[in-house]
């Protein structure tokens, strides 16, 4: 029988991994909104990025937590900048000028390259960090501080990402590509 600490656990969890969800579709998202693209590779991107902070956060055994964890989030951050880069010059840009279908079936390829090489450099092997952030105890829910931590980070960016595209002039412009991007380019 389901109790109701177990059950208030599980809902905290569920909204501690739905705020990791939230920053994830956020990327889709925009890449549908201003490209018009349905990037089926998208998951291989942060997958790599996940690779990469793993790679940081091993080299980095010794050091702080705070200190490997910032490093992870800059080092992937900046692979995953110069990866998306490369491939909007190399693939993307030409993709958003043809028709829906052939570019979704141009970014699952581009999805099984990524998927292949990730297999070549890392292999298949499962693998982890555990960083220790020790627990937040709020009455009969636990939270695990790694967890809490990614929420945080997570809304932390969605907040940025909210505050660009509502406070500055590009995040204004980058609306009105997403709302209608013949009237864009008029203005």
């Amino acid at each position: 029988m389901l109790s109701a600490e177990l059950l208030i656990q599980s809902l905290v969890l569920g909204l501690l991994q739905g705020g990791l969800y939230a920053l994830v579709s956020l990327g889709l998202m925009i890449t549908w909104g201003v490209l018009r693209l349905v990037n089926v590779a998208h998951g291989e991107f942060l997958t790599v990025g996940a690779y990469a902070s793993y790679w940081i956060l091993t080299m980095m055994s010794g050091e702080a937590v705070t200190t490997q964890v910032l490093a992870a989030i800059f080092v992937s951050a900046i692979i995953g900048l110069g990866l998306a880069t490369i491939l909007y010059f190399l693939i993307v840009r030409q993709l958003a000028k043809i028709e829906v279908l052939s570019s979704l079936l141009a970014l699952f390829g581009l999805s099984l390259i990524i998927i292949n090489v990730i297999i070549f450099i890392w292999t298949v092997d499962v693998r982890g960090v555990s960083l220790e952030f020790g627990h937040v105890f709020i009455g009969p829910v636990i939270l695990v501080g790694s967890r809490l931590l990614a929420f945080l980070i997570a809304v932390t960016f969605v907040a940025f990402l909210f505050l660009f595209l509502y406070r500055s002039y590009w995040g204004s412009a980058l609306r009105a590509v997403i709302q209608n991007r013949r009237a864009a380019a008029l203005v």
